[in-house]
């Protein structure tokens, strides 16, 4: 990391202090910083998800994150990758969300398919959908928080595991095998 690179990380971390502590101008400036690498979390998201992302587009997932951030309670921000890691959950709940509310009128409630990486192999066996990946992400958050956390930050975030790893305070080799354990349960679940 070039000192440019470490200057904006410091840059960023002090902001994310002042938005712990209520500064709105804060808030807004961390927003603008970090725009773009939340935009490519969510594009990459939009990529992974397929036909299961509905309608909803790039920008409105970001939006609708963002604004599912500023109205939660308040987070002593650790750093831009936590920043990251808990905007990754909001894309998700946003999704899961705007899922259920298309399909909540429809006759069946018509599951999309949503292949995520190694999993795609269980989870493009089945029809299960976004809702049912969702319901395992929660039941494997009781058995294992912080590979559901990993999970979070590296398929729906986007996040190289030795980064997810550091978010979540583990070693990258502890995250490697929390991902693989959380892989092998998620297949077992989701087949």
């Amino acid at each position: 990391m070039g000192d440019s690179d470490a200057s904006a990380g410091g840059d960023v971390t002090r902001l994310l202090r002042q938005m712990s502590a209520g500064d709105e101008d804060a808030r807004r400036r961390v927003y603008t910083a970090l725009y773009d690498e939340i935009r490519a979390v969510a594009g990459r998201v939009h990529a992974r998800l397929g036909s299961a992302r509905d309608s909803l587009q790039t920008t409105a997932l970001i939006h609708e994150a963002f604004v599912k951030l500023a109205g939660a309670d308040p987070v002593s921000w650790q750093g831009r990758a936590h920043f990251l890691a808990v905007s990754a959950r909001a894309m998700r709940q946003v999704l899961v969300d705007h899922h259920r509310a298309r399909t909540a009128d429809k006759r069946g409630g018509g599951h999309a398919r949503v292949p995520l990486d190694d999993l795609a192999d269980a989870y493009e066996s089945r029809s299960e959908g976004l809702l049912d990946l969702d319901a395992q992400l929660t039941r494997l958050a009781l058995v294992d928080p912080v590979a559901a956390t990993l999970v979070d930050l590296h398929f729906f975030g986007g996040l190289p595991v030795h980064v997810a790893a550091d978010a979540v305070g583990v070693s990258r080799r502890t995250g490697e095998r929390l991902l693989q354990f959380a892989r092998a349960w998620l297949r077992k679940a989701l087949s």
